[in-house]
C-alpha cells in the first residue's frame, strides 16, 4: 500500500503541531499504522494464494476500496472541529480497516476451492 495523504496527516507526530495534539491523536496515528501493517500482511498472503489473472483484479480492487475508505472517513470527520478530526478519522480508518481485513480473509480462509463464493484458486 502507498502512504496516504490522510495517513500523512495522522502521522505528524515529529513536527511543531504534534505538541498540541492530544493523546488520543497520537493513538488513532498508531492504532492506524498498525492496522495498515496487519492489513498489508494479509493481503499479501491473500494475492499469494490466487491465480494471477486474480491478483490483477485485487490489485484494482484493493486501490478502489483504499480511495474509498479515505475519501468516506476524511468526509465524516469534516463535521467536526479540530480538536476532534484526527481522532475520528484515526477511529474511522481503523475500523473500515479492520473490516477490510475480515473481507480479504474470508477471500481464501473457510472456503472450498472451486465453490462459487470462493476465489481460492482450484489446484
Amino acid at each position: 500500500m502507498r502512504i496516504t495523504p490522510i495517513l500523512l496527516s495522522l502521522a505528524i507526530a515529529g513536527t511543531a503541531e504534534a505538541q498540541t495534539r492530544t493523546p488520543t491523536d497520537a493513538e488513532a496515528a498508531r492504532d492506524f499504522v498498525l492496522i495498515d501493517r496487519e492489513l498489508n500482511a494479509v493481503y499479501d498472503v491473500v494475492t499469494a494464494k490466487l491465480r494471477r489473472d486474480q491478483q490483477l483484479k485485487l490489485v484494482d480492487a484493493q486501490e478502489a476500496w483504499v480511495a474509498y475508505r479515505n475519501a468516506e472517513c476524511d468526509f465524516g470527520s469534516l463535521v467536526l472541529d479540530r480538536s476532534a478530526r484526527a481522532a475520528v478519522l484515526g477511529g474511522c480508518l481503523v475500523r473500515m480497516t479492520r473490516q477490510r481485513i475480515k473481507d480479504l480473509s474470508a477471500i481464501t480462509l473457510g472456503c472450498q476451492p472451486g465453490a462459487p463464493s470462493c476465489t481460492a484458486p482450484v489446484q
